[in-house]
């Protein structure tokens, strides 16, 4: 190779090089740029006797099924419905979606115990199968 051929190969050598440096670095998410509402939603169940009213539990929790990782919801004692999931787990499962059982005890005795799938868009959380009304005997 000629000294003017060598001169000539500089150009495209370093064209290659700068051009390798210009790739992106930054991976796209599929929620990446998505516009999201401001409301916190959640996934929630109404427990209730056989009449119909509302059961205080003293406890109620969600239990992730393949991990067995407990997840406290916030429960509104008095008026029957318990949070099964909300917003701010909606990151964790995003796309993904997550079994879940819904645990009640009431007197120290386990009273309900429902599986629920939860899934997640880029912005909330939202219910994939579960009861929406479970009645305590």
């Amino acid at each position: 190779m000629t000294y003017k051929h060598k001169l000539l190969c500089l150009p495209v050598l370093a064209a290659l090089f700068l051009g390798a440096c210009n790739r992106p670095t930054h991976v796209i998410t599929p929620c990446e740029g998505v516009a999201c509402t401001m409301i916190f939603a959640s996934v929630s169940v109404y427990v209730a006797d056989n009449s119909g009213q509302p059961v205080l539990l003293d406890e109620a929790y969600s239990v992730k099924q393949s991990t067995g990782e407990v997840i406290r919801g916030g429960n509104h004692p008095g008026d029957g419905i318990y949070t099964i999931l909300d917003d701010g787990y909606q990151k964790r499962i995003a796309t993904i979606g997550v079994d879940l059982r819904f645990i009640g005890k009431k007197n120290g005795t386990v009273v309900v115990d429902e599986p629920y799938r939860v899934i997640a868009d880029c912005c909330h959380v939202s219910k994939a199968s579960g009861k929406d009304t479970l009645v305590v005997q």
